[in-house]
């Protein structure tokens, strides 16, 4: 598979587990990331961190793409503002009349490609704030997770018996024999 990474896990007793990080697919289910899967618990503990770990680079990611639409926003509109300085003086009695700040701001906010731009921003603002919704409700995935996982007294020898292959959290997790022991 494309863009896949796999860690072997070995929690004790006779298998071993992979667990392969993929690519989220285009297609998010929000929900289902967020929610507890209470029939496998077990890989919910031992995945969550990585789930916080792609929302924080999406976070970040999301973030970083916004600030520069907005810094490039700024320049296109600082640049706007002197082309209008410039452009909207007129002559009364032979004197040069500057246009007044406020004209030129008007100017600046009736400029089609500044409309877009700021629209953009806008969007761009909006879809931060659904990752930063998203990020800090696998946070507190992560904080009930753990609440769960202190009351059930785990140890390693309870994820042999307890953990399925199954895909969670956007991880694929598989169970294979050991072929090894390691001392």
């Amino acid at each position: 598979m494309e863009n896949e990474n796999v860690l072997t896990v070995d929690l004790g007793g006779d298998k071993i587990f992979r667990l392969h990080f993929q690519d989220f697919d285009t297609d998010v289910d929000v929900e289902a990331l967020t929610q507890i899967d209470y029939n496998n618990v077990h890989a919910e503990l031992i995945t969550i961190s990585s789930l916080l770990n792609k929302i924080g680079i999406w976070k970040a990611q999301v973030e970083n793409v916004y600030s520069d639409a907005k810094l490039d926003r700024d320049i296109y509109e600082a640049k706007q503002a002197e082309y209008y300085r410039k452009t909207l003086k007129r002559t009364e009695k032979d004197k040069i009349k500057w246009p007044t700040v406020k004209e030129v701001e008007n100017a600046v906010t009736l400029d089609e490609v500044v409309q877009n731009r700021r629209k953009r921003v806008i969007r761009m603002r909006k879809e931060a704030d659904y990752i930063d919704s998203l990020y800090w409700a696998i946070k507190d995935k992560a904080k009930r997770l753990d609440l769960i996982s202190n009351k059930m007294n785990l140890t390693p020898e309870d994820f042999n018996r307890e953990l399925v292959s199954d895909k969670i959290n956007g991880i694929l997790i598989k169970a294979h024999k050991k072929k090894y022991t390691t001392k």
